[in-house]
């Protein structure tokens, strides 16, 4: 919780468009309910949370306010992680 209100007060986050930004690279910050809620598409979004494994092979994103399957059957790794 404490790291999500700090990245929420970020620049990137920030609800103002600064003249010297364009609105494109604005990104909203969700919690993982606002887009379990949500029946329509959402763009630009980032979301912060926890990759667990809750169930043997698969793999959730988790934050203090639920969870979601993630496909990763696509996932590309990276010899570092």
């Amino acid at each position: 919780t404490i790291i999500w209100q700090r990245t929420i007060r970020n620049k990137l986050f920030a609800k103002e468009i600064l003249s010297t930004m364009e609105s494109e690279n604005q990104f909203q910050l969700r919690k993982i309910e606002v887009l379990q809620s949500s029946s329509s598409r959402v763009d630009d979004v980032i979301v912060l949370g926890l990759l667990t494994q809750l169930t043997e092979g698969k793999f959730y994103l988790e934050d203090p306010t639920g969870s979601v399957l993630l496909d990763m059957t696509q996932t590309r790794y990276h010899s570092g992680l």
